[in-house]
Parts: C-alpha cells; sequence; structure tokens
C-alpha cells in the first residue's frame, strides 16, 4: 500500500479481533512510512463531559459546550488530550488534516473553549490509537478495516454514537447487515 491515510477514515470490519475496536471508526490524523496516528470517532468516555475536563483542569464552561462528550480515542496515552475541530480555528499550533478539519494539542484551546471562544465544530479525545511501520497496511490487507472518506458529520456528531458505523459503511455503498464476520483474501 503506497496511499498515506491522513484525513481519511477507517472502519472496523465485522471481522477485527480487537475488542477495543470493534464497530470503531477512526480518523486518520498523520500517517507516513513510520506511523499512523488517528482518533476514534465513536466511543465515548463513561460519565465524562467537556465541561467536567474543563471543570477539572481549572478552566470555566460555558453552557453551549457543558453536555458535549468527551472520546476514548484510543488506548494509546489515554492521559492526553485531542480535540479535532473545524478549520476556523488556526490558533496555537492547529495542525491541518484535511480541508476541513485540524486538530489541536495545546491547552491554551481548553481555556478559549471554556471561554465560549470555540471553533464552530469540535470533539474532544482522550488517546489516539497508533500504529507502527507498515502495521495498519497490514491490519488493511487481512481485512480488519474498510477505509472511507471523512465529512463533517462523521467526525463531528455526537447525538447518536451506535449509527455512525453503520452510517459510515452505508456512505461506502455497504449493508452492514451483509457482511460476514468471516473473511479472507482472494
Amino acid at each position: 500500500m503506497s496511499e498515506f491515510l491522513t484525513g481519511r477514515i477507517l472502519i472496523a470490519s465485522p471481522s477485527m479481533e480487537d475488542k477495543r475496536f470493534t464497530h470503531s471508526i477512526i480518523l486518520i490524523c498523520d500517517h507516513d512510512d513510520e506511523h499512523a496516528l488517528g482518533i476514534v470517532l465513536n466511543k465515548s468516555v463513561p460519565d465524562f463531559t467537556l465541561n467536567k475536563l474543563l471543570g477539572d483542569l481549572g478552566f470555566d464552561a460555558k453552557d453551549n459546550q457543558k453536555n458535549a462528550p468527551v472520546l476514548e480515542g484510543g488506548p494509546c496515552q489515554p492521559e492526553r488530550g485531542f480535540i479535532l475541530h473545524s478549520m476556523d480555528w488556526d490558533k496555537n499550533g492547529a495542525v491541518k488534516i484535511n480541508d476541513f478539519v485540524a486538530m489541536s494539542v495545546s491547552k491554551e484551546i481548553l481555556g478559549e473553549i471554556g471561554n465560549g471562544n470555540s471553533p464552530q465544530n469540535l470533539i474532544v479525545a482522550l488517546g489516539y490509537s497508533g500504529w507502527g511501520p507498515g502495521q495498519l497496511e497490514g491490519e488493511i490487507i487481512a481485512n480488519s478495516w474498510l477505509v472511507g472518506d471523512a465529512n463533517d458529520d462523521i467526525i463531528f456528531s455526537t447525538d447518536d454514537f451506535e449509527s455512525k458505523w453503520e452510517k459510515s459503511l452505508k456512505q461506502l455503498g455497504i449493508d452492514p447487515r451483509r457482511l460476514s464476520v468471516n473473511t479472507g483474501n482472494a
């Protein structure tokens, strides 16, 4: 596989063997020959909101953010925070992922969010999903992941995490009910 996947999504296939990623959707934020880094978009930290996170860090929270979920971005460094946000925010070293989403990791953006100076769209995640050289490519070849295009709804919607996996498959023209757990290579 020679194509890097930065800005695309991974959709866990039904044959995903790693239970931590069952029905996961991951936005690939960085991918090159040496590594890949992604954020799980459809699993929230139980009983933990952005308001609680801001309060724990000593920031005030405006009402419009108080019930926003905090995502489980992946099993790597779960104490580390990542903010995926729309491109209307370009402060504090935001890194562009694609034409409509960027990532910030600075603590200052959380203070700005608490003050109501947030990007139009955002999600906050703790931890990330990571792969070493060739590891992600091997998992794709082994049919653990399907690759799709990212969009605002898949990335920023927090209304129904359960349906995101099915929505992502349907965007690829795949009926999730017709997928088999048993896959192989011809």
